[in-house]
C-alpha cells in the first residue's frame, strides 16, 4: 500500500519525484510535510505556483500543471535509510510513460542516482529522457540538506516549463547543452525567447 497517493494526470508540465515520503509527511498523509521543509516556498517564489500553497493543499497541485510522486511508495524515512528495488524503478518509468509529463524533476540526487544508474548526477536537466519526458535534478528542499539548497535551479525549472527556449547566441549549443554548462557553474551567453 502506497505511503501517500500520487497526484498525477496525463500531459502535466512537471511531476516532482522525490526518495520516499518523510516520516512526517506519511503521519499527516500531506507531501513535504518536513518541519521546515522549502518545496512549497520554492514552488512559489520560482513561479511556479501563483500562490503560496502549502502542504495540505497537495492535491490541487494539477490546476498548475503539477505532479507528486515518490521513487519508493511503500515506505517512508530519510532518504539515508533506504534504498529502492528494481520492481521501485520500474514502477516510476511505466508512470511516467503513461502519464508522458513534459519534466519529471527529481527533488534531490539520490533517486536521480538509482534512477539514472549514475553514481555521479549534476543539478539541472539531464540528457537521459523516459520517452519524451525530460528530467531535471533539483536540489533537496529538505533541511537537512540546506547547504546544498540553490533557488537559481527551481528558477531555471520554472523558465523551462513556461514554454520559453533557450538557446545560445551563436546556435552552436542544443538546450541540454546550455542547461548542461549552467548547471556546472560555467558561465554561457544564453537568450531565453518567450
Amino acid at each position: 500500500m502506497d505511503v501517500l497517493p500520487d497526484v498525477l494526470k496525463p500531459y502535466l508540465k512537471i511531476v516532482f519525484c522525490g526518495m520516499a515520503a518523510g516520516n512526517r509527511s506519511a503521519k499527516l498523509k500531506a507531501y513535504y510535510s518536513g518541519f521546515a521543509n522549502k518545496f512549497w516556498k520554492a514552488l512559489f517564489d520560482s513561479g511556479l505556483t501563483r500562490y503560496q500553497l502549502s502542504t495540505r493543499d497537495y492535491e490541487q497541485l494539477p490546476d498548475y500543471g503539477i505532479g507528486l510522486t515518490d521513487l519508493i511508495k511503500d515506505k517512508a524515512g530519510n532518504d539515508s535509510e533506504l534504498s529502492a528495488t528494481f520492481e521501485d524503478i520500474q514502477k516510476l518509468y511505466e508512470k511516467i510513460q503513461y502519464y508522458q509529463p513534459t519534466v519529471l524533476a527529481f527533488v534531490g540526487k539520490k533517486a536521480a542516482k538509482i534512477v539514472l544508474g549514475q553514481t555521479l548526477v549534476d543539478y539541472g536537466m539531464q540528457r537521459e529522457t523516459i520517452g519524451q519526458t525530460k528530467i531535471f535534478v533539483l536540489p533537496s528542499t529538505a533541511t537537512t540538506a540546506d547547504r546544498f539548497f540553490d533557488m537559481s535551479y527551481w528558477e531555471e525549472l520554472a523558465r523551462i516549463t513556461r514554454g520559453g527556449q533557450i538557446s545560445d547566441n551563436d546556435g552552436t549549443m542544443g538546450f541540454i547543452d546550455v542547461l548542461q554548462q549552467k548547471a556546472k557553474g560555467k558561465s554561457v551567453d544564453v537568450r531565453l525567447d518567450l
